[in-house]
């Protein structure tokens, strides 16, 4: 299921953010952890979302997801505050820069075509890549500032909250009874619900009991 997907990138991301932070001293020799963990962040917001099978296509087939991320959380059901947004925003910008076809080449492999290895400049020389040591220091403590929210993004898209109050039913008349008939539908509220993943919580309102029937 997608939201097992997400959970999973999830987990990639924090386990090379830990490299990474094992290794602060030797960040940009590091760097192809931190597209990584990027690019795995940035796939676990997306299939934290019910997205379309051409989405998910996408999403499998490119590292470059940044602009599929903020077209998918456009429209996305979950309620935003503006913390969150701010990371959404910080994935898909970092996702961009460094996960693109050519940087991500550059990082894996250096310009072939120069002879320049990157794994061996960095190590060769501390000062020959001092401005990416810079830039990716500061890609590193977005990601940190940004994987919390996330995480709890990502949570928020498996749960969804059913409000229940006065105007949550209609009315109609049977013989001398009035029926009261919850007109909520699930699917509507959040299409992450159609899957079995999904957990349920319940607000009622005032003194409101309801009883639950389960289809599936």
């Amino acid at each position: 299921m997608l939201y097992e997907l997400a959970e999973s990138m999830l987990k990639l991301a924090e386990r090379e953010l830990e490299i990474i932070r094992a290794h602060k001293t030797r960040m940009v020799e590091y760097a192809p952890y931190i597209a990584n963990a990027t690019e795995y962040l940035a796939k676990a917001l997306i299939y934290a979302i019910n997205v379309d099978e051409d989405t998910c296509r996408k999403t499998r087939k490119s590292h470059d997801v940044g602009e599929l991320l903020v077209k998918v959380y456009t429209g996305s059901p979950i309620p935003l505050q503006e913390d969150d947004v701010k990371a959404i925003a910080g994935i898909a910008f970092l996702n961009a820069m460094l996960c693109n076809n050519t940087i991500r080449g550059i990082i894996r492999y250096g310009i072939e075509s120069l002879g320049i290895l990157f794994h061996e400049a960095t190590t060769k020389s501390s000062t020959i890549l001092y401005e990416w040591r810079e830039l990716l220091e500061h890609a590193v403590s977005l990601l940190d500032k940004c994987y919390g929210k996330v995480k709890d993004i990502v949570k928020r898209a498996g749960t969804f909250i059913i409000e229940v109050t006065p105007y949550s039913f209609l009315e109609r008349r049977e013989g001398d009874r009035v029926v009261r008939q919850s007109k909520i539908i699930i699917s509507t509220l959040r299409p992450t619900a159609k899957y079995a993943h999904a957990r349920v919580r319940i607000r009622l309102h005032e003194n409101f009991s309801i009883k639950l029937t389960r289809f599936w």
